[in-house]
This record gives C-alpha cells, sequence and structure tokens, in this order.
C-alpha cells in the first residue's frame, strides 16, 4: 500500500506540474509573439511616418522633380532613395554610402516592406512606395504627372536586440516559475494524500 501511495504522489505531481508548466509555455509564447508583432508595428509605423514626411518634401516643379528638406534627426537616422518610373535614380541619402536599397518593383501593390543589408552589413527594414509628387503650384498641375518610387529604410539591430533581451527576460523568468511549480505541485499532493499516508 506504501508503495501504492507513492506512486500515486508521483503521478499526481508529474500531471500537475505538466499541465502547470504546458500553460507557462503558452503564456511566455504567446506574451513574447504579441511583444514582437507590436514593435514590429510601431517599427513598421515609423517608416511610413518617414516615407510621408519624405514625400510631402518632394514637389514637380518646372517639369522637374525637386527634394526640398534640411539636416534633421530624420534623414540622419534614416537611408531612403528615390527612382522615377523607368529605374533613373533621382536622390540617395548620404547615409547609404553609395551604395542602393533594394527598389520596390511589386506592380501589384504601391507599398510594401522587405527585409534589407544595409551599410556596415547592419540589418534593417525598408518601406517601398511609389507615389506622385505634388505640384508647386497651378500652372504645374497642368504638366503629365510624374511616378517616383521611394524606399525608406532603417537599420533594426535595435529592435532586435531588445525581442533578444525580452526573450531571455522570458527564459529566466520561466525557469524560476518552473522551478517554484515543481515545489508547490509536490507540496499541494503531499498534503491532499496526508490522510491516505496516515492510513497507509
Amino acid at each position: 500500500e506504501r508503495m501504492t501511495v507513492r506512486t500515486l504522489r508521483s503521478k499526481l505531481t508529474a500531471a500537475m506540474t505538466g499541465a502547470m508548466l504546458l500553460l507557462l509555455l503558452l503564456f511566455c509564447v504567446g506574451n513574447y509573439m504579441a511583444v514582437r508583432d507590436a514593435l514590429n508595428s510601431d517599427f513598421d509605423r515609423s517608416l511610413m511616418q518617414a516615407a510621408e514626411s519624405l514625400m510631402a518634401l518632394t514637389e514637380h516643379e518646372d517639369g522637374d522633380v525637386e527634394v526640398e528638406f534640411g539636416p534633421d534627426a530624420l534623414m540622419q537616422t534614416t537611408y531612403f532613395q528615390l527612382w522615377f518610373a523607368d529605374g533613373e535614380l533621382l536622390m540617395r541619402s548620404d547615409s547609404l554610402c553609395g551604395t542602393d536599397l533594394p527598389q520596390y518593383r511589386d506592380a501589384a501593390m504601391d507599398r510594401g516592406y522587405q527585409a534589407v543589408t544595409l551599410p556596415a552589413g547592419l540589418p534593417g527594414r525598408a518601406l517601398g512606395v511609389r507615389f506622385t509628387p505634388r505640384a508647386d503650384d497651378w500652372d504645374n498641375a497642368a504638366d503629365p504627372p510624374v511616378q517616383l518610387t521611394l524606399v525608406v529604410a532603417k537599420q533594426t539591430l535595435d529592435l532586435h536586440n531588445r525581442l533578444r533581451g525580452y526573450a531571455q527576460f522570458l527564459t529566466i523568468a520561466g525557469l524560476i516559475i518552473m522551478v517554484v511549480t515543481i515545489i508547490v505541485a509536490r507540496v499541494i499532493v503531499r498534503r491532499g494524500l496526508a490522510p491516505v499516508d496516515a492510513i497507509a
């Protein structure tokens, strides 16, 4: 009978621990994915804001396309490149150091995201947008519209480091909770089977 009680205790402990660890695993994975999606959405939103700022500074004037901007934090932290519809280069940011971003060529959609490699081998994410620059005045509005392709990119190293740090935090916290769970499960089962132990 004593062996039967021990076997029952072991099975109950294993079942309770397994169920709690499964819930813990599902929580950690779900939590990480939710945080990852939120950070990625914020990053994509920042790319869209940078693209909109650049498009707002692009003008079609007297048959020429001009981009007027001064030095600011956006231009210093963002990589960008502009092409005409035929693929001719209009402008690239100094931050690209003479290299090129991959030109956006998806004919089905006017915008899209993709992973890129930036100068110095930095990982990055880019947004490609096709747009028509605004005319400088009503006279130029009668000129044939010019379509441009803009690709804006930012490095994702900081984003990756944040996600890696959060994954490490979840792993450490999960291990601590796992140890506590095993101890608590054993205590609960032992106390629950105490009357049976007394009879045995």
